[in-house]
């Protein structure tokens, strides 16, 4: 999932960035929509709160009247929630 908020965050950064901002914004919305499946498939990891927030940050994500420097806070948000953080014993042994 903490790679998939990073599509996100990327595909946010050139929507900033971009010329052609409805490519760039349908790269976003593909990004959050394959963060936001991944999100409901591991939905055991987030408690009842997460969940409602997490859901709401994607979706404010996805408004396209929201600016682009609120979205960017929201991705921090997001990437500081514990199910995002990598912990120790999910972290596969190489």
């Amino acid at each position: 999932m903490r790679m998939l908020l990073a599509e996100a965050e990327r595909a946010l950064t050139d929507l900033q960035y971009s010329r052609d901002q409805s490519f760039a914004s349908g790269m976003l919305l593909y990004a959050l929509n394959t963060l936001y499946q991944s999100v409901q498939r591991h939905r055991q990891f987030f408690s009842p709160a997460e969940w409602r927030a997490v859901r709401q940050d994607i979706m404010t994500l996805s408004d396209n009247e929201v600016p682009i420097e609120s979205k960017t806070l929201v991705v921090g948000r997001l990437a500081r929630i514990k199910a995002f953080i990598p912990e120790p014993h999910r972290v596969p042994n190489l």
